[in-house]
């Protein structure tokens, strides 16, 4: 981004870092304002949809001073309405969501490398389409520092350092740390130590990454391997998929024989330098120096010094004879070089010519010059003997005859064989304890895999249970309601009948359910006088069973049945004389 002072170089920038640096959360989305945003769930939204999610674009005054501070937090700021008293001109950083003006301030923004890969879109798999860190080489920017900042670099030492690298901040915070301490560029401390203590200084004050040697949470703690058994495989109870999860989730705590967070799985000594560091190879540096869990030396180079260091060990525990003006070792030709692996089995009048490459090479990493010197002496003991008491002998051969028969020879290739074959022994017996140690984890996984699913079989179980369970209930409930609905039916549509044959409990009703009792009971009473007319004014006067059907003159009352009516001579209503009928 352009500097706006005149006095300070400007520092071009790739369009995609000006437009992040620029507009980055500076301005509101439009669509959100009309419900039409589709990146706010989740949110990854170019522009801000909220006043926390606003951010101020940094600018470099004409002094050389920042408008706002890339550490230094505002403690007026309220981060849940996006609000500070001292408004756009707080000369401190807000703490917006995601922590935006300072991932994206111009100090910091794509000035370290990220941790996490890309997906095929070329996004970041981890932070989203707008990650604020470099992903390669070509995306990293060099920081653009405060007047202040720069004032307090002094020495040329610090100076060239910070023209050499990549002047990320974790990188300038791990320089501090390696300076005031410098045990920590020992790796066997580092492997012993880092991460294994809480953090004393405030959360402010601390970069809290990889450049502070120190946890600053549960899934940043390390558990020292030196108290602290564990293998180089992730917990089951932490790690679900490629996400490690909260380690107070174990039940063992730091009893687990497992892995609980990435920091112990990368410096855990089974794994810690095993593979190459991806800034290495890209770059050619490493910010994390050696707070790095990954090799920065090849390792055909470490197997070189350490084959060097081991033939030098070979020359100097053998005699030497005072053949000449030279001391050399016994049988190798003063013309070959001392420390030469070469010379060992390519100058044919040495004794130890028939010595296997494998023997000074199969485990380097594991056994120093002076162990495998130590295996030769146990397996030919004498020959040494003979060897350290030998004085020129003149014979048929002269002085320079050699120094071991055929018969010691043989022997000696014999030995080598032996200390070949134990050490295939050792490799083999190694890769059996990592598969086992492989099987176990599967095991345990499996098993874990197991219980859960027989859980959820019994869930399932259970749920099919009670659904059936469900079931017959509704059931029940439905045929209780046709039968109460039946009832009902035949009893007329009132409960007059089971409150009547109820009466011998009255006295123990209360009144008002006694009054309510009393109005049901009128109200059956009313319609029982109803049902009772309507059926005296259809049936037979005289049976009071059958319909009315005939009707008699000449009165022309309908009130008899056809077959009450050859029992009477007169109208029953009106006792009249009846002349005739009809039907």
């Amino acid at each position: 981004m352009p500097s706006e002072s005149p006095a300070v170089p400007a520092q071009t920038e790739k369009p995609q870092h000006y437009l992040y640096l620029k507009e980055f959360r500076t301005q509101q989305c439009p669509l959100f304002l009309q419900h039409k945003c589709t990146q706010h769930r989740p949110f990854t939204c170019f522009h801000w949809h909220f006043m926390n999610q606003r951010r101020r674009r940094p600018i470099r005054k004409r002094d050389g001073t920042f408008n706002y501070s890339p550490d230094v937090y505002c403690t007026k700021y309220d981060d849940t309405n996006g609000l500070c008293p001292d408004g756009d001109e707080c000369p401190f950083l807000h703490r917006t969501a995601g922590d935006t003006e300072r991932r994206y301030h111009l100090r910091y923004y794509k000035t370290g490398t990220c941790v996490y890969e890309t997906d095929s879109k070329g996004n970041c798999v981890k932070n989203g389409p707008h990650c604020a860190f470099a992903h390669g080489a070509h995306d990293l920017r060099p920081p653009i520092y405060d007047i202040r900042e720069l004032q307090t670099i002094e020495t040329p030492d610090l100076k060239a350092s910070l023209s050499s690298s990549s002047g990320t901040p974790s990188s300038l915070e791990k320089d501090k740390i390696l300076a005031e301490d410098p045990k920590w560029n020992d790796t066997n401390f580092v492997l012993a130590n880092y991460k294994t203590e809480p953090c004393k200084r405030p959360p402010r004050l601390c970069r809290q990454g990889y450049a502070c040697p120190s946890f600053h949470n549960t899934r940043d703690r390390r558990r020292s391997p030196k108290k602290c058994k564990y293998r180089s495989t992730p917990c089951p109870n932490v790690k679900h998929g490629d996400d490690w999860g909260d380690p107070t989730q174990c039940e063992n705590g730091d009893n687990c024989a497992y892995c609980h967070t990435r920091t112990e799985q990368q410096f855990h000594p089974e794994i810690y330098k095993s593979t190459k560091c991806n800034d290495m190879v890209q770059t050619g540096y490493c910010p994390r120096g050696p707070f790095c869990a990954f090799a920065h030396v090849e390792h055909r180079e470490l197997d070189k010094d350490e084959v060097n260091s081991l033939s030098s060990s070979l020359s100097a525990g053998i005699p030497t004879s005072g053949f000449g003006a030279q001391s050399i070792p016994i049988g190798i030709p003063g013309g070959i070089q001392r420390g030469s692996i070469g010379s060992l089995s390519q100058s044919p009048p040495s004794p130890f010519g028939s010595f296997s490459h494998s023997l000074l090479t199969g485990n380097q990493k594991h056994e120093s010059g002076e162990q495998n010197l130590s295996l030769l002496g146990y397996h030919n003991h004498n020959k040494f003997s003979d060897l350290n008491s030998m004085s020129p002998r003149s014979g048929p051969g002269g002085p320079h005859s050699p120094l071991y028969s055929s018969s010691n020879l043989s022997n000696s290739s014999q030995g080598a064989d032996m200390q070949k074959l134990r050490e295939e022994f050792q490799h083999y017996k190694t890769r059996q304890e990592h598969w086992e140690q492989a099987y176990s984890q599967a095991k345990s996984a499996c098993e874990a895999w197991k219980r859960e699913a027989e859980e959820s079989l019994r869930k399932a179980k259970s749920a099919e249970e009670e659904k059936a369970q469900a079931f017959k209930q509704r059931d029940e409930v439905g045929r209780i309601s046709k039968m109460q609905l039946d009832l009902e039916k035949y009893g007329g549509g009132s409960n007059s009948v089971r409150l009547l044959h109820q009466v011998n409990e009255i006295e123990t009703i209360p009144i008002p359910q006694l009054r309510q009792i009393q109005q049901q009971l009128r109200m059956d009473v009313d319609k029982l006088e109803k049902v009772i007319v309507y059926q005296q004014n259809m049936k037979c006067i005289m049976c009071q069973d059958r319909k009315r059907t005939v009707t008699c003159s000449p009165c022309n009352h309908r009130v008899l049945c056809d077959t009450c009516v050859s029992k009477s001579t007169d109208c029953p209503m009106c006792h009249v004389q009846r002349t005739n009928y009809r039907l």
